[in-house]
């Protein structure tokens, strides 16, 4: 699974790079982090059908459609990219609402043989650029609001009421290459070429887009041992990329 990642850069240069033509407010107002956690804000990049592409700022845990509170979505902080087709949860975002969460890492944990306490790993491209994890997302409505159960919110943020709230799920698949030695499952990763037809609301193909997501492209990762610091979401600066343990950094484990 993805349970934490790292969104340090700065948001104008995250735009530039997913040539995002609109930057909302929201999103402007995110700070650069080191330990970003479910239920908080992260940015993500969506097509919206009038502006084009827009970088924006959702809460990281999908509301399901049948919720009666938008907290409900710290439960959905991932899908499976085997399952995204038969999940209530999932199946109708990924039609309609597909979007890609910007990301300079993420962290694993790596369970120990001897039953002590799992050490955390750090995981980025080996060129240091950033990465695009596939994610979906979906408006929350209240249930007193006119919009209510599945037909609620699959339109992009021009949607959004003052009582609404944008929500995303990052996609993982099998892990695979270097993340497979910490973890069985990794976040799914799109490269440049994927972006596109990620994004468009008009391809409902969900058998093509579903291939690809589990398949995965090459191992695009290094990692190395980070403080177990991160753990805590209290804690949220630089230091918690610092190499430690007993190797240096390294392709695989």
């Amino acid at each position: 699974m993805c349970g934490r990642f790292v969104a340090k850069t700065e948001i104008m240069e995250v735009a530039e790079y997913f040539r995002a033509g609109r930057v909302t407010p929201l999103a402007a107002s995110l700070s650069p982090s080191y330990n970003v956690a479910p239920s908080q804000l992260v940015p993500v990049v969506y097509e919206d059908v009038s502006t084009g592409r827009v970088l924006d700022a959702f809460r990281w845990g999908l509301v399901p459609f049948w919720a009666r509170g938008a907290r409900s979505g710290a439960r959905l902080i991932n899908a499976r990219a085997e399952t995204l087709r038969e999940k209530s949860a999932f199946k109708r975002p990924f039609v309609q609402s597909r979007c890609i969460v910007p990301a300079d890492g993420f962290y694993e944990w790596k369970a120990s043989s001897a039953g002590g306490k799992k050490r955390p790993f750090y995981f980025s491209r080996r060129d240091s650029g950033l990465l695009a994890f596939p994610g979906i997302f979906r408006l929350w409505h209240p249930p007193s609001s006119s919009l209510e159960g599945e037909e609620a919110g699959e339109n992009a943020r021009e949607m959004v009421s003052a009582e609404a709230e944008a929500s995303v799920a990052i996609i993982t698949s099998a892990a695979r290459g270097t993340v497979a030695s910490v973890h069985d499952r990794m976040p799914a990763v799109l490269g440049e070429d994927l972006w596109e037809l990620w994004l468009d609301r008009d391809c409902q193909d969900t058998e093509v887009l579903s291939e690809f997501l589990v398949s995965g492209a090459e191992d695009p990762f290094v990692c190395h041992e980070v403080d177990p610091a991160v753990g805590n979401v209290r804690n949220n600066h630089a230091g918690l990329l610092e190499f430690r343990g007993s190797s240096q950094l390294f392709d695989g484990l």
